[in-house]
């Protein structure tokens, strides 16, 4: 039998039900499995069970605070993040830079199949 390819697994934290899952949606279609949590408690819960291959993080939920829990944890700090929101200052993108996103993606000036790129890139960036 041939060896089914595994699909790359994101741990996605976004406080909006619907918009979750539009976007849930979407990256599954595009061959990405997700787990979505909408808040960062539930996002360590998830971490203590399961390995992803990236984590997406909306800025409203404390994403510089769930950086500071990601990056200082020797099981999770090499799991790229990528900060989201709907807009943002440059003083936004720096501090979420400075606390070790991979990349910060405006949603709003992203359409869904931009955002699956951009996930897979940093996910092949990051091996």
């Amino acid at each position: 039998m041939p060896k089914t390819k595994e699909k790359t697994e994101i741990l996605f934290v976004e406080p909006d039900a619907f918009l979750a899952e539009l976007l849930k949606i979407k990256l599954e279609l595009d061959g990405l499995g997700v787990t979505v949590v909408p808040t960062v408690k539930r996002m360590q819960e998830k971490l203590k069970k399961k390995d992803f291959a990236l984590i997406m993080i909306e800025m409203s939920v404390g994403a510089e605070e769930a950086l500071q829990q990601i990056k200082s944890s020797t099981k999770t700090k090499h799991i790229p993040v990528i900060v989201s929101a709907p807009y943002a200052t440059r003083e936004d993108v720096s501090r979420a830079s400075a606390a070790g996103a991979k990349e910060f993606v405006i949603t709003t000036q992203c359409t869904p199949t931009e955002l699956t790129q951009r996930i897979k890139l940093c996910v092949k960036d990051s091996h």
